[in-house]
């Protein structure tokens, strides 16, 4: 596999993904990795793990959730698809469940 360089001509652009930003500036690429605020769990192919996997889930947002001081919501939006988010209006330090 060839390596690729890749320069990056115009000053200040801001390239987003996901979880990651990307500044370029000087044709310097800079890589900042935020943390993310929520996470999609899918546990419709094997539902004898669906606790274990939103366990696993919330307590990956556990703490960016204590560290902005909100809570975590895990939201059901049907058979084995899961959303598991920060949210605001979740007391810091609780788990909310609700249903789509």
């Amino acid at each position: 596999m060839a390596n690729t360089k890749r320069s990056f001509m115009s000053r200040d652009l801001t390239f987003f993904n996901t979880s990651a930003t990307f500044i370029a500036a000087d044709n310097k690429l800079s890589h900042n990795v935020s943390p993310p605020l929520s996470l999609e769990v899918i546990t419709a192919d094997d539902p004898e793990r669906t606790d274990d996997k939103l366990n696993r889930a919330i307590n990956r947002l556990i703490p960016i959730a204590l560290e902005r001081r909100h809570g975590i919501r895990v939201i059901r939006h049907g058979h084995g698809k899961y959303t598991v988010q920060i949210d605001v209006e979740v007391p810091c330090g609780t788990t909310m469940e609700s249903r789509d």
